[in-house]
């Protein structure tokens, strides 16, 4: 299983995912998130900082751009490039600058165990090509839009394994989230 999407009533239960992924975490995972404003990026990365164990508070880096939490189960870091959007979009002088610094830290996380969970990673999709990675998008249900499936309003998440460790990691969670039967979970065609 390749690519799932998941049901989501409300903030907590997408607390509970992030919680669920960093439980089912015991090297290293990198996972790529995408979606609107208040989607649901952020509450999802405190819930991994929840399934680490963190003693820290998770918050959101987007005005530092990285927050890098070392007092877990294993090493946590949330990036958030959102703010680059002006900065790439524009072509500003210094958005190369910033993508190299960004190359550099990025190589150091991978080489280590630990959590990257990257906000916004469509906006560095460059550093993230054949990466073996997760893509997780977030979204909003609007009213009506899933009434023939019966759901009501709240988001889903959908999950894209890219590369053999994750593909293995997303059927392993998979078949956890099936036995546990707290979700609803969707098989996506690619």
């Amino acid at each position: 299983m390749n690519a799932v999407r998941i049901y989501l009533p409300d903030a907590q239960s997408t607390r509970n995912l992030g919680e669920d992924f960093a439980l089912h975490t015991q090297d290293r995972l990198l996972v790529l998130a995408s979606g609107q404003l208040g989607a649901g990026k952020t509450t999802f990365a405190q819930g991994l900082g929840a399934g680490l164990n963190l003693e820290e508070e998770v918050t959101s880096p987007t005005f530092t751009m990285l927050n890098e939490y070392q007092t877990g189960r294993l090493p946590f870091y949330h990036l958030d490039l959102y703010r680059l959007q002006e900065d790439f979009q524009g072509g500003k002088s210094g958005a190369e600058s910033v993508h190299s610094l960004l190359q550099e830290e990025f190589e150091e996380f991978l080489a280590a165990p630990g959590i990257v969970f990257i906000e916004w990673a469509e906006l560095g999709k460059e550093l993230f090509q054949d990466r073996d990675c997760l893509f997780v998008s977030f979204n909003y249900l609007q009213s009506g839009e899933y009434k023939e499936s019966g759901l009501p309003d709240g988001r889903t998440i959908s999950i894209e394994a890219h590369g053999p460790s994750t593909s293995h990691w997303l059927d392993t969670f998979c078949l956890h989230l099936e036995r546990e039967g707290l979700y609803k979970v969707t098989p996506l065609a690619l």
